[in-house]
């Protein structure tokens, strides 16, 4: 009889000891499961890319991007729409954290019809500063630079 007392006590604690770790794994993981920032001071999952393009130093477009972190954002311009050499350029955009307050913009710059890959930089910057890149055309007479600053926010500005 005393050995019986003696388990019932062991299974008990042992029950309550594995309650206990059970709860620990609950709480554990339900923070785990979380959808979008835990501490209201943390970044959103929104970004906002102010783009500058330009063209041996001359502004020919200034979009702006609002949309995920993480996906493709794409935009497409013609520095002289209608005229004979009337050119199309496209430009896509990929924003994912890095570091702290580092954003990397993965690029994809293309032209032509169809659109053809010109460049595919990777640029890591601080948010909210400005990160360029340049392509020189094929005589290497003509400069594209393309300026990309990217802000975490929850929504796009009116």
């Amino acid at each position: 009889m005393l050995n019986k007392h003696h388990d019932a006590q062991t299974h008990r604690r042992a029950g309550r000891a594995l309650a206990l770790v059970a709860g620990l794994l609950a709480l554990g993981s339900g923070h785990a499961l979380q959808v979008g920032p835990s501490d209201p001071g943390e970044n959103p999952a929104t970004v906002m890319l102010y783009i500058d393009v330009d063209r041996d130093g001359q502004r020919l477009t200034s979009p702006r991007l609002f949309g995920p972190m993480g996906q493709a954002m794409t935009v497409r311009w013609q520095p002289e729409p209608g005229g004979a050499a009337a050119v199309t350029w496209e430009l896509e955009v990929t924003t994912t954290a890095h570091e702290r307050s580092q954003l990397r913009l993965q690029a994809r710059l293309s032209t032509g019809t169809p659109l053809q890959r010109v460049a595919s930089p990777t640029l890591i910057t601080a948010e909210g500063q400005a990160a360029r890149f340049e392509v020189r055309s094929a005589d290497g007479l003509q400069v594209l630079g393309v300026s990309l600053t990217a802000r975490r926010t929850s929504a796009p500005p009116r």
